[in-house]
């Protein structure tokens, strides 16, 4: 490889094993290093940024995030800038657009996925992020220096975020319309600038708004409007994440519920002829993530007429 000084190409620096370490924030040496790498050529940031970006999205296969005794498994240069340049292919494939505002010497990361297209990243503390269709994620280049790790969200994304090493160190989800704070744990969002739906599946998060905070617990459904908030408890969280497991999972649930979250999660209206079928309980699992399987299967098995008038589907 050549001189560091002589880096031109986004794959120079995200192949060198000691700016990886720089990403992961493993190595004080290593992010001596390039912090004054990045002081020298200053012309170079862009380049560095998103061979960082690179890097940290080809960290979740090289990394083991829940076993601290575990060292980070960087590539191995005989096909580090062969995979480097493959994901590079791989992400303009799939329209998913990653780019850099700056303020100052302050960089800002932006993920933004295209409509039909949805990405796995990992951040610079090692949480996991799987961020839906038409969503974008704002986040700090670093946050070494900072109090705080904080993301900005609008659209959908799934979360698996690491407790700090400090112990302090909170992590915040910027929403249109108020705030998570978490603490180690797993959850979902999807919010835009008028509502909110949190869920949690395991560990602890809070809700703030309007000087309030409320807290979830594992199972807990969050709804947030401008018209008001519910919270729902004991929720069957696989039926709010199918885009993430390619299932759609009931068991034991009201139709009518099950009819709100296909509207929430695909747009898909659904209207009833009979009324007494909104409390029916129905268990169902569809592997794939089809809507339309599920309400077919759901009325073969459970001998419920489907029918299609002007564009709308009606069960009775």
């Amino acid at each position: 490889m050549p001189h560091i000084n002589d880096y031109n190409q986004v794959e120079d620096f995200a192949a060198d094993e000691s700016f990886q370490e720089y990403c992961f924030e493993s190595s004080k040496a290593s992010k001596t290093k390039w912090d004054r790498y990045k002081k020298q050529f200053p012309d170079k940031a862009p380049m560095t940024d998103e061979a960082k970006v690179l890097i940290l999205m080809l960290g979740l296969s090289n990394t083991s995030p829940k076993d601290e005794n575990k060292p980070i498994r960087y590539l191995s240069p005989v096909w580090r800038k062969g995979a480097i340049s493959v994901t590079i292919v791989f992400i303009l494939g799939f329209l998913v657009h990653n780019f850099i505002t700056s303020s100052g010497e302050e960089y800002q990361m932006v993920s933004k996925t295209a409509e039909g297209n949805e990405l796995s990243m990992m951040l610079s503390d090692l949480s996991k992020i799987d961020l839906r269709k038409n969503s974008t994620l704002q986040f700090k280049e670093s946050w070494t220096d900072s109090n705080l790790r904080e993301v900005w969200l609008e659209g959908e994304a799934f979360f698996e975020v690491e407790k700090s090493r400090d112990k302090i160190k909170p992590f915040l989800v910027h929403l249109p319309k108020g705030q998570v704070k978490v603490f180690g744990t797993k959850f979902l969002v999807k919010c835009d600038s008028t509502s909110a739906q949190i869920l949690l599946e395991e560990g602890k998060i809070a809700f703030e708004i309007n000087d309030k905070n409320f807290d979830l617990e594992p199972g807990d459904v969050l709804n947030y409007t401008l018209q008001g908030m519910s919270i729902v408890h004991d929720a069957d969280i696989r039926a709010y994440d199918s885009w993430r497991t390619s299932q759609l999972s009931f068991q034991n649930e009201e139709l009518g519920n099950i009819l709100e979250i296909l509207k929430h999660s695909y747009g898909l209206e659904v209207a009833l002829g009979n009324s007494s079928l909104k409390s029916r309980k129905i268990s169902a699992n569809v592997y794939q993530n089809d809507p339309h399987l599920l309400l077919e299967a759901i009325a073969v098995i459970y001998n419920i007429d489907m029918v299609e008038d002007a564009g709308q589907i009606i069960l009775k």
